[in-house]
């Protein structure tokens, strides 16, 4: 079971109101949620976040007070088995258990912020996450965002089998590890994750492991089924995830609407590279061109019609 997270704050001076709390994901697991939206004025767009494994939702806190600052509502939980959530630590029995609890989650918020337009984003696992969710579930979405997804499996096919070996006989073990120390170039960043309570290091059930790679597989095969407007990025010295899978994603995709962005010298958490201030502004932009954009849209529709023009 995860930490009781702190209470909800006030509206702080930035003008960002912060609320946290539990939902029920599928099975009824306890999972924390929180939302950062702006204290006056209804948002443009609801902007849901995924974070990834070893990962919470509390580290996406710049990102999304820097998307308040846009007018947009920011809505993120802690996957089952991470931070405040609860469920055994970084263990899954089944990936669809992910991509069930942020379909709930998502249609949630979408409720709550009476239906503007919504955007998701995710990171590492959590990319793998959202992208088995636009293809599985098919959901209305503005955009899908992808930070340093894991959408290839770059090992070889010996391990791969191995990993099913153990994760069918002892699937709980803890067998499957990521290297912090790859995960920024910003030396704060690994000591903040290392001395992080929320961030299990003991090493992923090797279920998890199994369950992951077998939504990449299923990744790779459909690349070319997604449709949704895209942006991609991921860091060039990236060796978390394969920058290769965000390569093909963006070669397949039917989506006529995408972008790819491969940062030089950049490694794994891009929202926690020195550059950050950089891939934050990309974020930023991409979101609020997209929403300016149904906006505009939405108004020409609604556009009175001027004297001696036909209905």
């Amino acid at each position: 079971m995860g930490a009781r997270p702190p209470a909800s704050a006030p509206p702080d001076a930035g003008g960002v109101a912060h609320t946290q709390g539990f939902f029920p994901g599928k099975g009824g697991v306890s999972l924390f949620e929180q939302a950062w939206r702006p204290a006056q004025g209804e948002p443009r767009a609801t902007f849901v976040i995924m974070h990834g494994l070893l990962d919470h939702s509390s580290r996406y806190d710049e990102l999304a007070r820097s998307l308040v600052a846009n007018g947009v509502a920011v809505h993120a939980f802690d996957l089952r088995g991470h931070g405040h959530s609860a469920g055994v630590r970084v263990g899954v029995d089944s990936f669809d258990d992910y991509v069930d609890d942020l379909a709930a989650f998502t249609e949630r918020v979408r409720h709550q912020e009476h239906d503007v337009p919504v955007f998701v984003m995710g990171h590492s696992m959590g990319g793998a996450i959202v992208t088995l969710y636009a293809l599985d579930r098919k959901p209305q979405l503005a955009g899908l965002i992808l930070s340093g997804p894991a959408l290839h499996a770059n090992v070889d096919g010996g391990k791969i089998a191995g990993t099913k070996v153990v994760a069918s006989l002892s699937p709980n073990a803890g067998v499957f590890k990521l290297d912090i120390d790859k995960f920024s170039r910003d030396p704060k960043v690994i000591a903040d994750c290392k001395s992080d309570p929320m961030v299990y290091t003991d090493g992923a059930p090797a279920r998890t492991a199994k369950e992951l790679l077998a939504a990449m597989e299923s990744i790779e095969e459909r690349m070319d089924d997604v449709f949704v407007p895209l942006l991609i990025l991921h860091g060039e010295d990236d060796e978390v995830t394969d920058p290769n899978g965000s390569r093909s994603l963006f070669e397949r995709t039917k989506s006529s609407d995408r972008t790819l962005r491969i940062y030089p010298k950049l490694v794994h958490d891009l929202v926690h590279e020195p550059e950050k201030g950089r891939v934050i502004t990309d974020i930023n932009e991409w979101t609020v061109t997209h929403a300016k954009a149904i906006e505009e849209r939405a108004a020409a529709q609604k556009k009175p019609l001027r004297a001696g023009e036909a209905k």
